[in-house]
């Protein structure tokens, strides 16, 4: 019996230290949400079994063999095989099939031979408990005595010591014949076994219709045909139940000449108790059959019927896989319905068969037409009465899985609380977050309604039903598209790379007959290709004990071939060396060609070849299963793909490309349409043309057969599966209808602006949402003005509705209304209506007669309104470049005012004291400090004009007093982002002859400003202006252009920056070696003395050579280079005499020229 596991939730509510109330209520809701949810989900499994079989490929395609069951292991014994040479032989093998340990679930099923003794098919194999031994009856046996009715063989087979024996017949006792196709069960009511009809006679095509009983201990047989109300029939199943009844399933009968089926309706049943016949009627009919599988439950409460076929002669026989169920407490049968879990095993008869547990049947073997089986199913019964059984996975999947799909009353239990609990969490979860849920829909209402000032309701109300409409299209759109992407049709894209050569595939060469093996050797090949290249080092015998292909009809034996491709050998479409070593491969064997046989050649792609596997362990890409699948349709001479057949004389040209197929996993992944996940696979595509080209020959000098391998085409050839619909294409088109619709509603209804802020700033919520509110209050709150669009630009606007600029109570204006209500607080129904929230409003106007001030506030306004602009709604890059072109103005400008200083004045002197005077531009010439100020000023002339043309220092009005600078442009551009309140910074410098100027430079406040002579002031850190050190301090001498001579020293400490920016830009050595500045310092000076003497000689020699092979004057004169210094230089130019000698001819016509009347009388022209 198999164990069920029964799944285990433990579900752990308890709070946690600082968890509170809720938190913890919720997390036990929902826990116990998952848990039905899973309850719901969880599939019971009836049974899980690993099968691993022992030499599997070496299991024998079996049929007609005798089989029972005993406590969950099954017996099969003998039946019809095919041996290596493709002949169907009797067998006499005992196999034992059965999981070694049924009470643990998972075990493996074990296939093994455990003996082998006479050979037998189509016998009976039965179960005797008091002995625990196997007694074997009948079945066709060509060992046999030539006699009509050979006596019924026995033979008894001991479980306990796994030894054989000879059944016991007692002395006289009649013996039935032999027999096969019959029936046989042990009678656990009278310890005896019982006979029923078959097919006798030497050649086992005579009916047996009679009845006999056998004492397996006594060995006495006994005859009951007497009690037959009808005549034994052939392929029949006898079932024995342990209430004494012996029931006659199937079969075959023979009566007056005429054959008929036994009734599956009225099945006829014998008490061994009573010794009678009767007829067990069933409720439903039944399906008549021949050569089926019956199989007793452990409980004996139902038969189990597999395949057969419809007792007719082989030209008209036809086979099933359905399955049927006989409940023997009702006496119905039922048919098993097809599940699309598992897979059907294929139409079948004389298959074996039993209960591996009381759920679950084994079937193995059969034939189905010349067709034998070796395949291991496994079906599992219903667990619930009316339910149909299943067919679960097979071998060839490694798995024998059951998964009842049935929903009991556990399961509708369990879909009941699940829905409770849901509505009892949905309740929960309205309850505590209803006011988060209400803050929601209100958002999404004034998302949806929004009516625009001064239209009518009607306006509004269609656009809304119109973006409903469009928006359920759209919606069915998306589900139309997605069901298109989840069913998507596959296409093949087909890929052709032209290349110079190509591989050779894998090819095995068989020879069926072609020699005697008592009087030859077996016919033997050769391998050449066209460039006389010999690829016989590739040739390589295969082993027949490994595996042997089998041919039908057999006409030899059989000697294979293998020809394993190498790389080194391609084949090009002409013979070029380099690139191939031919353009085609020829195989040619020599045998007795007088003798029957054929040539068997098949083609494999390198790494999709199982030969490499089976007889080399090479790594190979087909799975055991692909493997298992060729070894067995080789032995049944199933192949066909890529394989031929050749006969003695002739010759075959196979043409062959090689293919590389990726085909598309089942990944999720695939549905998105990028970077597809693929299982490539290599194909071989093959064609053949065969000819006739010598007569059979005797002599094994003579070639038997020709094959010649030439490539299809120059190709690398990729086949790639791609799906039609997927994801990404499917964004595409939801994208063009959603631009569609969102047209036709502007078109119809007009533009409505968007909002800058997106999902993520409008459904953020609790940090995330005060940190975007945050950041606005610190970004936008330094002017403190109230915010435009919102709140009304004065207070007598106070009346008006600002969000639809309409008058609230259509009262008159004054400017003593404007009363804002106070908002609650932060509280969500407060934000929900789009109010401003704030405890008193942000009005920075309290003189109503200061229009300054109210001035001021409006510039405020306004810097607030363009910095809200250029942040959310537009692109200032236009505004930028503008500025730049106006400042680029400015800045030429003040360089030719600074030209123009450095022009007049080559040094900087200022009064040093108070006594020297006024300014009158005298030269103290016998100062020391004087003249070394003087060279620093001079040595700092050429320094700061680059310094004062990249500052922002801005000169106005020289020779004038200010007091306060220009005012800032505003625009986009001016201040930019990083705004700073209109508080400038003016510095004040007045000389004593009342000069002055300003200028902006917050970067130099607290800095102490050296005019070239000392320092003459500092800038006030509190932004107050410059302070001028006392006259006393300052020189006597003062030049006309002093106001610029205190910032030369200023402007020359900003030449640091450029200064490292040039040397961070100069040239490397290596920029200066290639444009020939230095020389190369990894060569030695001597090298580039000798390389540079050497370029020398090279152009002299150059030079040389050209003095010596210049042209002749004569060729330069021939030329037109050079003029003739013979000839008169009048006469060198060709053109000057033609044109002379036109010139001479047009004077001569026009002296000879007809005059006036002459051309009157002559009609030209008319009298005047």
């Amino acid at each position: 019996m198999v164990g069920y596991p029964t799944p285990a939730i433990v579900l752990k509510c308890h709070s946690t230290a600082g968890a509170n109330y809720y938190s913890t209520r919720e997390r036990c809701l929902l826990l116990a949400y998952l848990f039905v949810v899973l309850l719901y989900h969880v599939k019971y499994t009836n049974g899980t079994y690993t099968v691993t079989v022992d030499q599997y490929n070496n299991l024998p395609l079996v049929y007609g063999s005798a089989y029972t069951s005993v406590n969950g292991t099954i017996y099969s014994y003998g039946g019809k095989t095919i041996n290596g040479e493709g002949l169907t032989i009797d067998s006499g093998d005992l196999y034992q099939v059965g999981i070694p340990n049924p009470t643990t679930t998972g075990s493996d099923v074990s296939y093994r031979l455990v003996s082998s003794h006479g050979n037998a098919s189509y016998g009976q194999l039965v179960y005797l408990p008091g002995t625990q031994s196997l007694l074997m009856l009948g079945g066709a046996n060509p060992t046999l005595p030539n006699v009509s009715y050979p006596a019924l063989t026995l033979s008894i087979y001991h479980l306990q010591n796994a030894t054989w024996s000879s059944a016991p017949v007692a002395f006289g006792s009649p013996v039935p014949a032999n027999r096969q196709r019959f029936g046989a069960a042990f009678s656990t009511v009278t310890n005896l076994v019982y006979i029923y009809g078959g097919l006798g006679g030497y050649a086992g095509d005579v009916f047996l219709s009679d009845f006999w009983s056998y004492d397996p201990v006594s060995g006495v047989f006994t005859n009951l045909t007497a009690t037959l109300p009808s005549p034994a029939g052939q392929a029949s199943s006898l079932v024995s139940l342990s209430n004494g009844n012996l029931m006659v399933l199937f079969g075959l009968q023979h009566v007056n000449d005429l054959y008929a089926v036994i009734s599956a309706s009225k099945i006829p049943t014998f008490n061994v108790r009573t010794n009678q016949w009767s007829l067990t009627i069933t409720q439903t009919p039944g399906y008549e059959r021949c050569g089926a599988t019956t199989m007793l439950s452990p409980n004996e409460s139902s038969i189990v019927a597999f395949g057969g076929d419809n007792c007719n002669s082989i030209m008209y026989q036809n086979y099933n896989n359905r399955t049927h169920i006989l409940d023997l407490t009702t006496n119905t049968w039922q048919q098993q319905q097809q599940q699309p879990n598992g897979i059907t095993p294929r139409a079948r008869a004389w298959a074996f068969g039993g209960f591996l547990d009381s759920t679950h049947i084994l079937v193995s073997g059969g034939i189905l037409n010349v067709q034998a089986f070796n395949d291991i199913n496994v079906l599992s019964m219903p667990s619930v009465p009316g339910q149909s059984p299943q067919w679960v996975e097979t071998y060839y999947q490694g798995l024998l899985t059951d998964d009842a799909g049935s929903v009991d009353g556990g399961r509708i239990a369990g879909i009941v609380i699940g829905v409770l609990v849901a509505t009892l969490l949905l309740g929960l979860t309205v309850w505590r977050f209803g006011r988060y849920i209400r803050y929601v829909l209100l958002n999404l209402h004034y998302d949806i309604w929004r009516p625009r000032t001064g239209e009518p309701l009607w306006t509004e109300t269609s656009r809304v039903i119109s973006q409903t409409i469009l928006f359920f299209l759209f919606l069915v759109f998306v589900v139309y598209i997605g069901l298109q992407v989840k069913d998507s049709p596959t296409s093949i894209l087909t890929i052709n790379e032209v290349i110079p050569a190509v591989t050779t595939p894998n090819i095995r060469i068989c020879t069926e007959g072609y020699y005697d093996p008592a009087l030859q050797p077996p016919p033997f090949i050769r391998c050449f290709l066209d460039d006389g290249t010999n690829c016989n080092f590739a040739l390589r015998v295969l082993n027949s004990s490994i595996e042997k292909p089998v041919y039908l009809p057999p006409l030899g034996p059989v000697q294979c071939y293998y020809y394993h491709a190498y790389p080194n050998i391609t084949i090009g479409p002409a013979l070029e060396t380099p690139t191939n070593t031919g353009t085609k491969m020829s195989f040619t064997l020599y045998g007795n060609g007088s003798l029957p046989g054929a040539v068997h050649v098949d083609s494999f792609s390198p790494g999709w070849d199982p030969i490499e596997s089976i007889f080399y362990n090479l790594p190979t890409y087909m799975s055991p299963v692909d493997i298992s699948n060729w070894r067995n349709n080789d032995r049944n001479s199933l192949l066909v793909e890529n394989s031929y057949t050749l006969q003695s004389g002739q010759t075959m040209s196979m043409n062959y490309q090689l293919e590389i197929y990726k085909r598309l996993t089942t990944s999720p992944w695939n549905y998105v349409g990028l970077a597809p996940q693929f299982d490539t696979i290599t194909q071989l595509k093959t064609e053949q043309r065969t000819t006739l080209t010598s007569t059979s020959s005797d002599s094994l000098n003579q070639p038997l057969a020709t094959i010649y391998v030439i490539p299809q085409a120059m190709l690398n050839k990729t086949l790639r599966e791609a799906k039609m619909f997927s994801v990404i294409s499917a964004l595409s088109y939801v994208g063009g209808l959603f631009s569609l619709f969102l047209a036709v509603q502007t078109l119809l209804f007009g533009y409505r602006p968007s909002s800058p802020f997106g999902v993520v700033h409008r459904w953020s919520v609790g940090d995330m949402k005060r940190s975007i509110s945050d950041g606005l209050v610190s970004r936008f709150s330094s002017l403190q003005t109230p915010v435009p669009m919102v709140n009304p630009v004065h207070r007598r606007f106070s009346k008006l509705d600002i969000k639809s600029y309409g008058n609230v109570n259509q009262g008159p204006l004054h400017s003593g209304d404007y009363d804002p209500k106070a908002a609650e607080g932060n509280d969500v129904d407060s934000m929900e209506k789009g109010t401003t929230l704030e405890n008193e409003p942000l009005d920075p106007i309290h003189h109503e007669d200061n229009r300054l001030a109210r001035m001021e506030v409006m510039e405020e306004r306004l810097q607030l309104m363009e910095l809200l602009f250029k942040s959310y709604y537009i692109n200032d890059e236009v505004f930028q470049s503008l500025d730049k072109a106006l400042k680029k103005d400015k800045v030429k400008q003040r360089a030719s005012l600074a030209t123009f200083v450095d022009a007049t004045s080559t040094e900087t002197i200022v009064p040093a004291t108070a006594d020297s005077g006024n300014n009158n531009g005298s030269h103290d010439n016998s100062d020391s400090s004087d003249n070394d100020n003087r060279r620093i000023m001079k040595g700092r002339r050429k320094s700061w004009l680059p310094a004062f043309k990249n500052s922002s220092t801005m000169l106005w009005d020289l020779g004038t007093s200010s007091t306060t600078a220009p005012p800032m442009q505003s625009s986009l551009a001016n201040p930019t982002r990083d705004f700073v309140p209109p508080h400038s910074t003016t510095v004040h410098y007045q000389p004593q002859d009342s000069n002055l100027i300003e200028c902006i430079q917050p970067s130099i406040i607290g800095k102490s400003i050296n005019d070239g002579a000392g320092v003459v002031g500092t800038l006030d850190a509190t932004m107050h202006g410059f302070k001028p050190r006392p006259p006393q301090s300052i020189k006597a001498r003062f030049n006309p252009l002093t106001p610029f001579s205190f910032l030369l020293p200023l402007l020359s400490t900003m030449t640091e920056s450029s200064l490292e920016t040039l040397l961070a830009r100069r040239p490397d050595a290596k920029d200066l070696v290639n444009k020939n500045i230095l020389k190369d310092p990894t060569v030695a000076p001597a090298l580039q003395q000798h390389r540079a003497e050497l370029l020398k000689r090279k152009t002299q020699d150059a030079l040389r050579h050209k003095i010596t092979h210049r042209p002749s004057p004569e060729t330069l004169v021939q030329q037109h280079i050079l003029q003739n210094c013979v000839v008169a230089p009048a006469f060198q130019n060709p053109n000057d005499n033609d044109k002379r000698q036109v010139q001479k001819e047009l004077e001569q016509k026009i002296a000879g020229r007809p005059s006036k009347d002459a051309l009157v009388h002559q009609g030209i022209l008319q009298a005047t």
